[in-house]
């Protein structure tokens, strides 16, 4: 019983990371100076040019998200066998 508490404790742990860092990395580009160019503004200008807001971006995107989501769920989530499980 001790084990499953001590991985639940580090599971929340990362919710409560996540979820304080979201809002400061946003909060922190919404205040960014417009004017100035470096990495992030060229990352976003090189979104803006591979999405333009039409519907069929959003469909596009969209599957390609799901499609990306379904391999690392694959890839991660994929039974442990050759004697590297749990026995």
């Amino acid at each position: 019983m001790l084990v499953v508490a001590g991985a639940l404790t580090g599971c929340l742990g990362a919710y409560a990371v996540g979820s304080v860092a979201l809002p400061l990395v946003v909060a922190f580009t919404a205040l960014a100076p417009a004017g100035r160019a470096g990495p992030l503004a060229r990352a976003v200008d090189g979104l803006h040019a591979l999405h333009d807001g039409r519907p069929g971006d959003y469909v596009a995107w969209t599957v390609a998200g799901a499609a990306l989501l379904g391999v690392l769920s694959a890839v991660l989530l994929r039974p442990m066998s050759r004697g590297r499980g749990i026995s």
